[in-house]
């Protein structure tokens, strides 16, 4: 075959398999027809587009397009799971390699519990660093809990 049929027989095939894979590969569209309404009422008679009035989605206005997507529901993140003996383990030993003060704000989103669990674990000098490095009334009621038969738990 010569070269100046094998390009355009070429090129045209190669346009019409791209054609066909981006048909393959871009969503289906749906037909709005068929769709049923996830906000209707249920028993409410249904509404056809040409009841609705006449067509205000093109204006020009501010309001229209501020209206046109609705916000999804918000969702609750998933409850962290409770920290083991190892977690205490791990954090205490992180913990006692930083000064004080570190320690002291990278704690201060822990709960009561938690810290109590990883300051049992940690060196005894370390962990009375920390205390003292908390704000005074978490000190306090840290030294506290750390006084509590049971572990402070």
């Amino acid at each position: 075959m010569k070269i100046a049929v094998a390009v355009p027989v070429g090129l045209v095939l190669g346009l019409a398999l791209g054609t066909v894979a981006g048909k393959m590969l871009a969503p289906a569209a749906v037909d709005s027809a068929h769709v049923s309404d996830s906000t209707a009422v249920e028993g409410a008679p249904a509404h056809s587009p040409a009841e609705a009035g006449p067509d205000t989605s093109h204006a020009a206005t501010p309001a229209a397009t501020d209206t046109a997507a609705p916000t999804p529901p918000a969702v609750a993140p998933a409850p962290a799971p409770a920290a083991g003996a190892g977690d205490h383990k791990r954090l205490a030993g992180i913990l006692e390699k930083l000064p004080a003060k570190d320690a002291a704000v990278l704690v201060a989103g822990l709960s009561d519990d938690e810290l109590a669990g990883t300051l049992r674990i940690m060196d005894v000098t370390k962990a009375a660093e920390l205390i003292a490095a908390l704000p005074a009334a978490r000190g306090a009621a840290m030294s506290k809990r750390m006084l509590e038969p049971g572990g402070g738990h």
